[in-house]
């Protein structure tokens, strides 16, 4: 289940879906507003660590001097349309916020 922090202490999170594939959804994480120019980024589905298929970006910096970074975790199809629950968690220093998403969630538009 995810739960957030205060956005004045933590990075701001949007998490999205994307189909690339038939077969295939790519979830985006964007971080934004990070202080630092490192953050840690964690998935997980239906509250289990996902650890392959991920790709995150390096830390960009901003014209207002924070960071900006994404993160990708493609998934099967049939995984998403089960409709469980995926997480993106941004860890920066000792503060973090977390999104959450499902495909019940998302338009369809």
């Amino acid at each position: 289940m995810c739960s957030t922090v205060p956005k004045t202490s933590s990075p701001n999170t949007f998490t999205s879906a994307l189909c690339l594939t038939d077969n295939k959804v790519t979830l985006v994480c964007l971080a934004s507003q990070m202080a630092m120019g490192y953050a840690d980024v964690s998935w997980t589905v239906g509250g289990s660590p996902v650890t392959s298929n991920i790709v995150t970006s390096t830390a960009v910096p901003q014209d207002n001097k924070t960071f900006q970074l994404s993160s990708y975790l493609t998934i099967d199809t049939s995984e998403w349309n089960q409709d469980k629950e995926f997480s993106c968690k941004v860890t920066v220093g000792s503060k973090f916020t977390e999104k959450c998403i499902k495909k019940s969630e998302c338009s369809n538009e």
